[in-house]
């Protein structure tokens, strides 16, 4: 039986998203071209050669002889396709396969139980006594009955099903294919223009205006600095935007036909890490017009008092403040977006790295309405023109997806695209079609040996096709634990020291999960982990096994450190209503406040008489006693590294990070305890991620650090009615 594009698209989407494909990207991308071509029917160009270089990226000069690329990953794939039928994709209806000794797949469409097919499941009715036929014919035909009504029942629900995702007919066609990232697109009021932002092929992030109709590209903004997040005037004349720096942003309208830029209003600003990623296109800080083009409503930190950050209503005249929202604690709102009637305003809000929630609220202030409770991240929204919907960018099981939501009764369905991974809608006012992002990232453990003048040359040592995170040694050199999202969510994962012999420690299957430390014996974990969408603080045993909450409350409680004797374990908390170093006694649970001001990552020096700390904001690092006494800058090292990412030695501390300026974590420093020297050791290739992720080995033999490998992010535009 022929199957339609609709339904298998369908299939493949779901392919995509299940915990066998999410996280393998390069998979996902042979099996999508390999169906296409053959639904075109252009099934005879699946030649080795072509795979190698469409999905592998591999030049023209490819030689499929020499380079085996495509016939290993093709048997990895029959391998995957084959675990995800044996699981999730059991009961599907349409069924993909490979057949070996080709690339073309074949479709099996699974026919439906007929009373007579059931009954040919049944034991065969033994002996021949007329008696016992007459009981056992009516119960075979009782049974094939029930069986039938169900497969008939699924049968119709999954074609439901099929018909709400598809979203009837649609196409998603590329729109900026510009080598680089691209991303926050902004459709104009009248459809003809997306405003977008894009890196230059990694120079410099600037705004960008190209024409849906005629594809002619023009660059609005050439700042040094980044400009983030164009938002359109209500009448399409003007483009409000960020200009990101580290201490704030500006907040600016420009002429959409170009010229003199005018500043509003100077801004607090968060960055993406709080929605667990390190790229500039997430943790979106607005702005948003109001319907009537007089305000504009942003993301920010005005109240000194306050660890949140709210949104602030803006004058576009004046530059005059309203709050609109006070998160509680350290709650943060995101993607703040006007209903296109004007009467309601749409937002996340974060409770922790990873952890957000939808709401809605009128547009001039009130109390927030919740939407959405499951606490996943999400990386966009945007109204559709009857202001009654939103459609959403969600992380769910590792994937990002499109959603739409019904705002009245949280009705909720997921609008199909042909990616695996979407961001950062934007919906066209005629309804009929969208803009998003199609994004991929990947980080990796490196490792570089260390020398007496600095580090040789930096090799991959752990990594994957996802993300990995927070290495670090074993007491005694033997094994990395590190955090990876490889098997689908982040866990916490067991290496040996050369990266052989993974091991899966944590089955939390939730939002982000960081924070490593192990105990002075190397027996015990601590981490920290938000199943409750809050952070609070766990310990696990090296060998496996349940993970134990040292506490579980409401405040944010993060980045746990062993001290050195094993006595206590030091983190970050709010629960005096600032971000500060605690540490709790492991013999009678007492917790105390160490911290004199704000405290973000600490670790004990080697001896454990001296505790380093930062601030988490490139303020630099400090030095107090393990008690917090006598706390002070370590001369040198005021305005140098961000984002947490140093680590102890004996001899002194290992950072990364430049000047003020560097927007980009590259620069791999030393800064020696004798003499208060700091010298550059070496380069990382790519951008460092935005984690404590930085540790050495115990003999002081090696660094590990985590890389930005890969980043990728395209607009693409998917025409096609919405829910």
């Amino acid at each position: 039986m022929p199957v339609e594009p609709q339904t298998l698209q369908f299939y493949l989407d779901k392919i995509s998203a299940s915990p066998e494909f999410f996280r393998s990207g390069r998979m996902v991308r042979f099996l999508r071209l390999v169906v296409t071509h053959t639904l075109e029917e252009r099934s005879e160009r699946l030649k080795e050669k072509l795979i190698g270089i469409q999905v592998f990226d591999r030049s023209v000069e490819y030689d499929p002889k020499l380079d085996p690329i495509v016939r290993i990953e093709a048997r990895r794939l029959r391998e995957k396709l084959q675990k995800y039928y044996e699981s999730e994709g059991c009961f599907d209806q349409v069924r993909i396969s490979i057949p070996k000794g080709g690339y073309k797949p074949q479709f099996e469409t699974l026919a439906i139980l007929t009373d007579t097919a059931s009954a040919a499941l049944l034991p065969p009715v033994q002996g021949s006594s007329k008696g016992s036929r007459n009981w056992r014919l009516p119960l075979l035909f009782s049974v094939g009955f029930l069986l039938l009504a169900f497969w008939i029942y699924r049968f119709s629900r999954q074609q439901k099903e099929i018909a709400a995702q598809t979203n009837a007919s649609f196409e998603t066609i590329p729109f900026a294919g510009e080598i680089g990232e691209e991303f926050s697109p902004a459709v104009s009021p009248d459809g003809q223009t997306i405003a977008y932002v894009w890196d230059g092929n990694g120079r410099n992030l600037d705004i960008y205006l190209k024409s849906v109709i005629t594809g002619l590209r023009s660059r609005l903004t050439m700042d040094s600095a980044a400009d983030l997040s164009p938002a359109w005037s209500p009448d399409g004349r003007f483009i409000a935007f960020l200009r990101s720096s580290l201490a704030s942003s500006a907040l600016i309208v420009k002429p959409a036909s170009g010229g003199p830029e005018r500043l509003i209003a100077h801004i607090r600003t968060q960055s993406g890490t709080w929605t667990g990623s390190t790229g500039p296109l997430t943790g979106d800080s607005g702005p948003a017009w109001s319907p009537d083009g007089r305000r504009l409503v942003v993301s920010a930190h005005a109240d000194e008092s306050k660890l949140s950050y709210g949104l602030y209503l803006i004058s576009v005249s004046t530059g005059g403040q309203k709050k609109l929202t006070d998160p509680p604690g350290e709650d943060h709102d995101f993607y703040p977006r006007f209903s296109p009637d004007g009467k309601r305003l749409a937002f996340v809000r974060y409770s922790s790295h990873a952890a957000g929630k939808l709401f809605v609220m009128p547009a001039d202030g009130g109390e927030p309405h919740q939407l959405t409770a499951d606490g996943a991240a999400i990386r966009g929204i945007a109204w559709t023109p009857n202001s009654r919907r939103l459609i959403y960018a969600q992380q769910r099981a590792g994937a990002g997806q499109l959603w739409s939501i019904d705002c009245s009764n949280r009705e909720r369905s997921p609008v199909h695209v042909n990616s695996a991974v979407a961001a950062d809608p934007s919906v066209a006012m005629g309804g009929d079609w969208l803009a998003y992002v199609e994004t991929n990232e990947n980080w990796n453990i490196w490792r570089a040996r260390l020398t007496n003048t600095g580090m040789n040359a930096p090799e991959q040592f752990i990594s994957s096709s996802g993300r990995n995170h927070t290495p670090r040694y074993s007491p005694d050199g033997q094994h990395i634990a590190f955090v990876s999202d490889r098997s689908g969510a982040w866990e916490i994962w067991l290496s040996k020291t050369d990266g052989s012999g993974l091991q899966q420690l944590t089955h939390f299957k939730g939002s982000w999960l960081g924070g490593l430390s192990w105990s002075p014996d190397g027996r015990m974990l601590a981490f920290d982990a938000r199943p409750n969408q809050h952070s609070n603080i766990f310990v696990i045993s090296a060998h496996g096994g349940p993970a134990y909450p040292l506490e579980q409350d409401s405040f944010e409680e993060r980045l746990p450190v062993w001290s050195r004797d094993g006595r206590f374990i030091y983190f970050n908390s709010n629960r005096d209503g600032s971000v500060a170093l605690w540490k709790r006694s492991l013999a009678d649970g007492a917790v105390t406040r160490v911290s004199h001001s704000t405290a973000f990552a600490s670790l004990e020096s080697v001896d454990g008489h001296e505790l380093y700390f930062d601030q988490g904001n490139g303020e630099g690092i400090w030095r107090s006693l393990p008690n917090g006494a006598h706390p002070a800058t370590l001369p040198g090292l005021t305005h140098v590294l961000s984002y947490s990412n140093w680590t102890v030695s004996n001899q002194g501390i290992y950072f990364a990070g430049g000047d003020a300026e560097e927007t980009e974590l590259r620069t791999l420093s030393f800064y020696r305890f004798s003499d208060g020297r700091i010298r550059a050791i070496g380069r990382a290739g790519q951008p460092l991620v935005h984690t404590p992720s930085m540790t050495t080995s115990p003999d002081g033999e090696w660094l590990l650090y985590v890389q930005r490998d890969y980043a990728a992010s395209d607009i693409k535009i998917r025409r096609g009615a919405l829910n």
